[in-house]
């Protein structure tokens, strides 16, 4: 009997070779989407769980408010540097806690070599508890003396050769000396910290935080990276905790014991805080989520939400083609029971080529996941390998997946085409399995799917289209930037403007806090008066040096820019204490039409104040406006804010911009590298165009984008094949309406019309049930960039003419057979 029943599922297989092909492929389709998610999430969740106490770590979070509704920056896993201090006084059973901050790029040196290394201050507790790999020194007191540094193998190499850098002597940023205590391993993957461009904490060197005083200058260190400040605006350091190994402070008690932590530390003049705390391997999660704005949906809801959602569309695609299939067996059946088969052989039949099919899905999905191993590598930039995915509980529950699907949709119309009478199985057109409406809902359900995907992909790519734009120096002349803090390497500003201005392929120079296209910034509150219940605007303040627009092309709208004449230069200092007159400051276009003036040049003039808590008795601090400049900031991210407020900052801008003529770049770089050299002769020049920087800043989001696109690709192609099944299914069931429409005078076009009709129809109303839920998704993707692509009416109707033209290409086929049906050949039985 089981013979009979395989030779008979081959039979039928090969008989409906084209439909049996696009259900296991439709099926193993979704079956790979949802594995190669649910690989990925995994692994980055599994970040730095390699470490020996990673189950008591946890890192600190904190969230920025103006008020107690409304939230300026999300939760990041870094804090404000006084964190760390009143945990300990709060928590004292806490076993360590320990503070760690990228101070970015600085020079190294040693007596022959010199390179720049990226360099993290911690607290010697740093090293309690992470166990790094040490192959040189003693962990222990590795970083006790101030004047340590701790380097990776990689940076040892470069600094040192191939000698023993243990005792050896590194200069720093070219005037502070420290010894070699540690030589740090390769860290093992996946981490949020480590010498790769995509960790959050990235180092080549560690040095103690008693060290950071002495490389920083006075005027930096009063902000923002200052270890002993006392702001709590400033969320720049990473803050881990070490719970005790007795289980005295649980998890779940620590973050209760955090709820009330910003209210009894944070001065009242300063913005409300929210404090919370996250394993830390779930810091690299955090990270991306607030990145993204820490949306009440985290990451990896969302992601699985639409991965369920794709496999949601296989399944229906299942069960839709089964129908169309067995309906389109229902002679076959009849015959089968004519000839004395019973019902329990029927279902029998059925099930086998059920669990025949699953078993071919299976194959298809196991080819699958080894051909998306490179591709996933590539877009996401991550090192997955054929181990990543031998999970056994993924695989039992991809199996039981599998199972279901394939045997509920192979018995289901086979239970209820087995009920039928014989006589009514050998009339064509005559029976079917199920509602008449199901097919249609179920592809309806599909492609609002798709269409809902088609449309977020469509406006993402718009979002990425305008970014790289605004990135772009297509046709202008380029902008590269010095990422060597000038100040801390005593190189002074006015001498290297005044050397590299000498040639005249040097077109400006002038200098910022923060490298462009660093998402973030310092948020600061507004207000346009000085009344106390004025609603706070939000806006990010950029200290900045002489001649900054036109070395960034920004073009002045009204007023006029800092100068030397007007007095404009101002420390940060100043708006937080007596000044002899307001700090000139210049507002982008969309701060002056959030403070009121749409005009630009009504704005010039006018006094505007810095906001504080009502609850306080801060007073307000004025600023006069001297200036409106065109959007145009080189930065993707606020968050939570477009807009920009300059302040004149020379002696705090460190970070040189250099505009070199389009046409004479080489001698441009080589007169740079000559002044450098000159200037600081032990402190390698590291040096980027913007467009670099803004490619680096960029990834993250096209990777983004590349993902949501190929999930849309995904959701079309198992939706075109649900479409497919629909096609079958109704032409199928309606030869014997078409015979007759044909009988009645119909002809073949008008046939075909009404078939494309009906086609679409489920199309239109999927397309139009899934705009409003796009509309909502893109909205919240685009609030998270300064420059934002219109959000228009096109990529809507793309998607309804698109999805149209799709599913009539997908069924053309199907009706135009249909229409040529002879009305003799199924209504010869009546």
């Amino acid at each position: 009997m089981l013979k009979h029943y395989f030779v008979t599922a081959l039979r039928n297989f090969w008989r409906f070779r084209v439909t049996t092909t696009v259900n296991v492929v439709g099926l193993a389709l979704g079956l790979v989407c949802f594995i190669a998610t649910y690989v990925v999430l995994d692994g980055l969740l599994k970040s730095d769980t390699h470490y020996a106490k990673s189950a008591r770590i946890y890192a600190m979070t904190q969230e920025i408010w103006t008020t107690t509704s409304e939230r300026m920056v999300p939760a990041f896993p870094q804090v404000a540097p006084p964190t760390a201090k009143y945990l300990k006084t709060d928590f004292p059973s806490l076993e360590a806690v320990a503070r760690a901050f990228s101070m970015g790029a600085l020079a190294a040196a040693s007596d022959d070599r010199k390179l720049n290394v990226f360099v993290a201050a911690v607290d010697p507790a740093f090293l309690r508890i992470f166990d790094m790999p040490f192959v040189g020194g003693d962990s222990s007191a590795a970083l006790v003396a101030p004047h340590s540094v701790v380097l990776t193998q990689s940076a040892a190499r470069r600094l040192f050769g191939t000698a023993s850098a243990v005792g050896r002597h590194v200069i720093l940023q070219n005037r502070v000396e420290a010894t070699v205590t540690g030589v740090l391993g390769p860290l093992s993957e996946p981490s949020h910290m480590g010498d790769t461009e995509r960790a959050a904490l990235r180092f080549d060197a560690l040095i103690p935080m008693d060290l950071v005083p002495s490389i920083q200058t006075k005027s930096v260190l009063a902000f923002p990276t200052d270890p002993e400040s006392e702001i709590w605006g400033n969320d720049s350091f990473f803050t881990y905790v070490l719970l005790p190994a007795d289980g005295s402070v649980t998890g779940q008690q620590f973050l209760r014991g955090l709820e009330t932590f910003g209210a009894r530390h944070v001065p009242k003049e300063q913005l409300y805080s929210v404090f919370g705390a996250v394993p830390i391997s779930h810091v690299a999660l955090s990270t991306l989520q607030a990145l993204f704005g820490g949306g009440s949906v985290s990451i990896t809801t969302g992601v699985f939400l639409l991965d369920a959602l794709i496999l949601a569309i296989a399944c229906l695609n299942y069960a839709n083609l089964a129908v169309a299939i067995a309906t389109t067996r229902a002679k076959e059946i009849g015959m089968r029971k004519v000839l004395g088969a019973s019902r329990l052989h029927l279902i029998g039949q059925h099930v086998m080529e059920a669990g025949l099919l699953g078993l071919a899905a299976l194959l298809v999905v196991i080819i699958g996941v080894a051909l998306s191993i490179a591709p996933l590598n590539h877009s996401l930039g991550i090192h997955l390998t054929a181990w990543s995915f031998a999970n056994p509980t993924l695989w039992l529950l991809v199996v039981l997946l599998l199972a279901s699907v394939c045997i509920i949709g192979g018995a289901f119309p086979a239970i209820v085409l087995s009920r039928v009478r014989p006589v009514q199985a050998l009339r064509a057109g005559s029976i079917r399995a199920g509602p008449r409406f199901v097919p249609t809902l179920l592809v309806g359900i599909q492609f609002a799917a798709a269409s809902f995907l088609l449309v977020v992909a469509l406006l993402m790519v718009n979002q990425n289209q305008v970014l790289q734009r605004t990135g772009s120096t297509d046709g202008r002349d380029p902008v590269v930037v010095i990422t060597n803090d000038t100040g801390q390497l005593r190189v002074d500003f006015d001498t290297l403007r005044t050397e590299l201005l000498s040639d005249p392929s040097i077109k400006s120079v002038s200098a910022t806090v923060r490298a462009p296209w660093e998402s973030g910034g310092w948020h600061f509150m507004l207000r346009r008066n000085d009344a106390v219940t004025a609603s706070p605007i939000t806006t990010i303040i950029d200290q900045v040096s002489y001649d900054f627009f036109p070395t960034f092309d920004i073009k002045l709208l009204a007023g006029r820019t800092f100068d030397r004449e007007h007095g404009d230069d101002y420390n940060i200092a100043t708006l937080y204490g007596p000044a002899p007159k307001a700090p000139h400051v210049i507002l982008d276009r969309s701060l002056a039409r959030q403070l009121g003036w749409t005009n630009p040049n009504d704005a010039v003039g006018k006094i505007i104040y810095d906001w504080a808590p009502p609850s306080t008795s801060s007073h307000a601090h004025a600023l006069q406006v001297i200036g409106v400049v065109e959007n145009g900031y080189p930065r993707l991210i606020g968050p939570n804010t477009d807009s920009n407020l300059y302040l004149l900052s020379a002696n705090d801008a460190r970070v040189p911009a250099i505009r070199v003529a389009r046409n004479d770049i080489k001698n441009a770089l080589a007169h740079i590298e000559a002044v450098w050299e000159r200037l600081a002769p032990k402190a390698p020049l590291g040096r980027q165009f913007t467009d670099e920087l803004f490619g680096q800043a960029y990834e993250t989001f096209a990777r983004v984008s590349n993902v949501l696109a190929g999930l849309a690709c995904f959701a079309f192609v198992i939706a075109l094949m649900g479409l497919f099944g629909m096609a079958m299914h109704v032409t199928s069931r309606r030869r014997r309406e078409i015979g007759i429409r044909k009988t009645l005078g119909a002809s073949a076009s008008r046939v075909v019309f009404m078939l494309l009709r009906d086609f679409a129809r489920p199309v239109v109303w999927a397309n139009i049930i899934a705009w409003p839920l796009a509309f909502l998704a893109v909205r919240v993707y685009l609030n998270l960039f300064v420059e934002r692509a219109p959000l228009s009416a096109w990529p809507f109707v793309v998607s309804l003419v698109v999805t149209v033209l799709i599913a009539w290409l997908s069924v053309g086929g199907q009706a135009l057979r249909a229409a040529a049906v002879k009305p003799g050949q199924v209504l010869h039985l009546e």
